[in-house]
């Protein structure tokens, strides 16, 4: 995800441990998140969930997949592909 971009959580990966701390930090699926702002080396990353932000480093950033939302009527999934929502 860059800057600006949102979306929804899918699913959380990684072990155990790692699943179990973003959980705790309020990364449950179904949740909207937003990325508000990336470090100048591109480690850490500030994300707005439930109204708070948190800084998560990019290889834990990577155990959260995300269905991308652009516009009202469309989404990006996982595998890239556009669809429009009816």
């Amino acid at each position: 995800m860059h800057i600006g971009q949102s979306g929804v959580i899918i699913k959380l990966l990684g072990n155990p441990a790692m699943r179990q701390r973003l959980l705790d930090m309020g990364f449950v699926k179904g949740t909207k998140i937003s990325v508000v702002n990336i470090a100048p080396l591109g480690d850490p990353m500030k994300i707005q969930i439930r109204g708070y932000h948190v800084a998560v480093r990019k290889k834990d950033a990577y155990s959260i997949l995300v269905e991308l939302t652009f516009a009202q009527d469309t989404v990006e999934y996982s595998c890239g592909n556009k669809i429009d929502i009816e």
